[in-house]
Parts: C-alpha cells; sequence; structure tokens
C-alpha cells in the first residue's frame, strides 16, 4: 500500500471509533510544505490525547484490524502499529504539563561511549538467558560440573546483571520529546489529496518550534533530537 493509502486508513479508524487525532511530526512537515508524505520518511505520524485514549485501547481497536504492534519502551508515549510487515505507523499520546502539550521516547545519548556501553551491557544479559536455555548433558562425566556451576551462577548473579544493566540504561539514555504550548494545539479538518484530515490549527507555528524558522526548506539531514527547538526533558 502507498502511505497516502495507510494514512487515510489509519484516519479512517480513529475516525470511526470517536478518537480525536491529528497529524503530527515529520508526516505533518510533508503534508504543509510539500502536499505528500515525505518519501524519506520512514513512519506515518498521529498525535492523540493520553487522558482521551489509552495504548491499550489503540492496540486491541488496530490489532483487530490486521495491524501489529512493534515492541517499545515502556516509558515511550507511542505504540508503533505495522502493517503488511514493512509500514509504520506511530500514534503518540501527548499529555498536558502546565499548560504544554508534551510527548517523549526514550532514547540513547548520541556519543559513541554510551551506544558502546549499551551493546556491551544488553549483549551481557542475552548472552545470559541464553545459555539458560542451552544447557544439554551431552557427556554427563565430561560436563556435568561445567554445567552445574553455569547453572549456578545464572542465579547467584542473575539479579546483580539485570540491576546493573538497568542502572547503565538510565546512565545512557535520556526521556525527551517535543513540546508545544496548549493553545496551538486545536485541531481542524484539512483536505488532503481529496480526503478530510486532521490537522493542528496553528501548524506553521507548530512546525517552526519543532524545525526552526526555515522548517519551509527540505532538509534530509534533520536530527531531531539535536535541532529541534521545542525539545521538554
Amino acid at each position: 500500500m502507498k502511505k497516502d493509502e495507510i494514512l487515510f486508513e489509519v484516519c479512517d479508524i480513529l475516525k470511526i471509533n470517536s478518537i480525536n487525532y491529528w497529524i503530527c511530526h515529520g508526516t505533518l512537515l510533508g503534508i504543509v510544505r510539500e502536499n505528500r508524505i515525505l518519501p524519506w520518511d520512514n513512519d506515518i505520524d498521529i498525535g492523540v490525547w493520553a487522558h482521551e485514549v489509552s495504548k491499550n485501547d489503540i492496540i486491541k481497536i488496530f490489532k483487530s484490524l490486521g495491524f501489529s504492534i512493534e515492541p517499545t519502551n515502556d516509558k515511550d508515549q507511542s505504540i508503533h502499529l505495522i502493517k503488511n510487515d514493512k509500514d509504520k505507523v506511530d500514534i503518540n499520546f501527548y499529555e498536558v504539563i502546565e499548560n504544554t502539550a508534551v510527548v517523549r521516547w526514550m532514547i540513547k545519548k548520541n556519543d559513541f561511549f554510551n551506544k558502546f556501553k549499551i551493546k556491551i551491557f544488553e549483549g551481557l544479559i542475552k548472552n545470559r538467558l541464553e545459555l539458560s536455555h542451552s544447557v544439554q548433558l551431552k557427556s554427563f562425566l565430561g560436563n556435568a560440573l561445567w554445567y552445574i556451576g553455569s547453572i549456578m551462577s545464572y542465579f547467584m548473579f542473575k539479579n546483580y546483571i539485570d540491576n546493573l544493566v538497568n542502572k547503565v540504561r538510565e546512565e545512557s539514555y535520556i526521556y525527551t520529546g517535543y513540546s508545544y504550548p496548549i493553545e496551538l494545539m486545536d485541531v481542524v479538518e484539512f483536505n488532503f489529496k481529496g480526503k478530510t484530515i486532521q490537522l493542528p490549527q496553528h501548524k506553521e507555528k507548530i512546525l517552526e518550534l519543532t524545525y526552526g524558522e526555515k522548517w519551509e526548506i527540505p532538509n534530509k539531514n534533520y536530527i531531531w533530537e539535536d535541532e529541534a527547538k521545542n525539545l521538554y526533558v
């Protein structure tokens, strides 16, 4: 399916289920600036209010209609819907904090040391789990002591390794995302390629906050966590 078709399908599903929504982030940028979904954009972004609909509600609705769900970090305020095993739609759950609309995700700190550290410790816990499932007593006399020692180590150090990995994750990730003044978040209907969808009424101001004053100039190398003007930490 074309991205336009997937966007229209998701919008129709939300409307049928009386879920208030709006197009956001890179999808909003493409529609407003170029009247298309940007070809280099990997997903379709849609915003909803966390106090109006829950993740479980969205998952239940879309699973029943053939979408699959990509796993995310529990703290991420979004879910990734997958259509046809390849096309991704992000539903972003905005909350209101002190008259500000906020959506956040866990992201890796953008430096080599932290990325390397995460790989090492996530590999450590993966190998520990694989070890617990790979014990095969092929030769009792030759391998019994090694296997017993491995199993004992697994249970003795399980909590220690888990706590260590969680600590490394907390130190190596940041929790951040976009924020907008609540008065900019009114939603209006918009005609996009003959279909009615919902966009923020103050879409130009929203795009300026996220992509800067030059948002009308294409920038394929935009890195949101480094360049966005409205990050909320």
